[in-house]
């Protein structure tokens, strides 16, 4: 379980709040948004980024198909607008 830090409180389930506009960018989304109801333990780790473009998630075979994940050589990246701006505002 992850632990974020919000208004210096901890807590183990944050409520992801996301720009509309974001929202709407992810028009492709596979999963119904389950990423910002079940808090993170639905989202893809993130192993290493170049700037805000590019994610490279870790590889997990029990996640379920994602229309954003995308080989990368031997590697994985994600695509996708909200979890680009969950990775970006929470840190996680």
């Amino acid at each position: 379980m992850y632990n974020i830090i919000q208004r210096g409180r901890i807590c183990q389930k944050p409520k992801l709040k996301i720009n509309k506009e974001i929202l709407k960018a992810t028009k492709d989304c596979s999963k119904d948004f389950s990423c910002l109801s079940s808090g993170v333990k639905g989202l893809c780790g993130v192993k290493g980024e170049i700037g805000r473009e590019l994610y490279f998630i870790k590889d997990d075979e029990e996640k379920d198909y994602c229309s954003y994940k995308n080989s990368f050589g031997s590697t994985h990246i994600c695509t996708c607008p909200t979890r680009k701006e969950i990775h970006a505002s929470y840190g996680i």
